[in-house]
């Protein structure tokens, strides 16, 4: 059974991640944003294993 968060948690989430996408709008171009969006979501420097192949 799922727990229900109270109105203020909720709010709270809300308000910190507004703020978290602002400052990443500020650093990076739409157009980056964009790509990794489409990929997944932003890179974190870790090199990802090809997928599929010799």
């Amino acid at each position: 059974m799922a727990t229900k968060l109270p109105k203020e948690v909720l709010e709270f989430f809300k308000a910190t991640g507004a703020k978290g996408g602002r400052a990443r709008a500020k650093k990076h171009t739409p157009e980056q944003l964009s790509r990794w969006g489409k990929k997944g979501g932003r890179p974190t420097g870790k090199k990802q294993a090809k997928k599929g192949g010799k």
